[in-house]
């Protein structure tokens, strides 16, 4: 039996990290330093995800995704304390609407 959250780890978060890390590095222009800590990952990540090398897109992002994907990118920019974690509610939108046919064993 496979965990939704095991897809999500292994599918739709590395998609999730590219996707935000072009966003805040184009449009926000925050640094790779910078986005490396608000998403908990290395700077190195970072610069693979925007060169493409990870961040293999099992799915692509419909206009609803991309919008949630935006307001994550600027709670991320404008708040200085709040990491990726922090937006569990948000992260869980985006995995309900992927994995509807896995049952979901966390409450958020």
């Amino acid at each position: 039996m496979t965990l939704r959250c095991e897809l999500f780890v292994k599918e739709l978060l590395p998609s999730i990290r590219k996707e935000l890390s072009k966003i805040l590095y184009d449009n926000y222009k925050m640094s790779q330093e910078e986005i490396a800590d608000k998403l908990s990952i290395t700077q190195s990540a970072v610069s693979q995800y925007l060169k493409g090398i990870r961040g293999k897109s099992y799915f692509e992002f419909d206009k609803e995704d991309k919008i949630i994907l935006i307001k994550m990118a600027e709670l991320l920019k404008n708040d200085k304390n709040i990491k990726l974690i922090d937006l569990q509610s948000m992260l869980c939108q985006l995995c309900e609407k992927r994995y509807k046919y896995v049952k979901c064993y966390i409450k958020v």
